[in-house]
């Protein structure tokens, strides 16, 4: 399978990869700065791929401000959402121009901290991180691509 990532730098996403590879996959890597062959450049602030991404049969799009670094003034919680909305409008629209679609895009974004959740995958409280994530759910998501299974997953951290 040949999977192309957004994000592959990342926490999540340099631990993907090498499992991926293991497997027998492909991976391309989908990044600001092209460092290795094979390498796609990306620029979400100017909607822009530099690459060809066509014959990828799946995306996990992992890219993101860092939650981690910083504090979460307004300006950061702008940030946050914005390169979230960006990068999957971006994404999807790339998609959809393709002659033959992958057939899954998987987008994951971290939203909080909630402690411990148990078996609960989805936190039913009020609070800024609970709304940050309907907010991302309500506007960061562009209308879905013909052919192209799509999944949202919200990692937390206990």
């Amino acid at each position: 399978m040949d999977v192309l990532i957004s994000g592959a730098t990342g926490l999540i996403g340099s631990a993907l990869i090498p499992e991926l590879a293991a497997k027998g996959h492909t991976v391309r890597r989908l990044t600001r700065h092209p460092r290795q062959e094979g390498d796609i450049r990306w620029d979400i602030d100017a909607g822009t791929i530099d690459g060809d991404i066509s014959g990828i049969d799946a995306v996990v799009h992992l890219a993101g401000e860092s939650i981690a670094e910083g504090r979460w003034t307004e300006e950061k919680k702008r940030r946050i959402l914005g390169s979230r909305q960006k990068g999957t409008r971006l994404l999807a629209e790339e998609i959809a121009g393709l002659d033959e679609p992958p057939s899954v895009m998987v987008s994951v974004s971290a939203t909080g901290y909630y402690g411990d959740r148990g078996t609960s995958c989805s936190p039913r409280r009020a609070g800024r991180e609970i709304s940050f994530s309907q907010r991302f759910a309500g506007n960061g998501r562009p209308r879905p691509t013909r052919g192209v299974r799509r999944a949202y997953v919200s990692c937390t951290r206990g």
